[in-house]
């Protein structure tokens, strides 16, 4: 928890902080987990906005493993 994290999606968020892993575990969340995250930073012309509303992405930029 209060991880921050680096987005690679096209939703605008740069960075976000986790505040809750929604699968119960003791360590906390793990690669593929659902979180619940709050955006810390923003591009200028994104679609979310710093603190606020909810990052949809739609393209992932990236490796993904399966």
């Amino acid at each position: 928890m209060r991880t921050i994290l680096k987005v690679v999606d096209n939703s605008g968020a740069k960075k976000v902080m986790c505040i809750q892993a929604l699968k119960a575990r003791k360590k906390g969340a793990r690669l593929g987990d659902t979180i619940v995250a709050s955006v810390k930073e923003a591009h200028p012309n994104g679609k979310v906005k710093k603190g606020k509303g909810q990052p949809i992405g739609t393209r992932v930029f990236g490796p993904v493993p399966h």
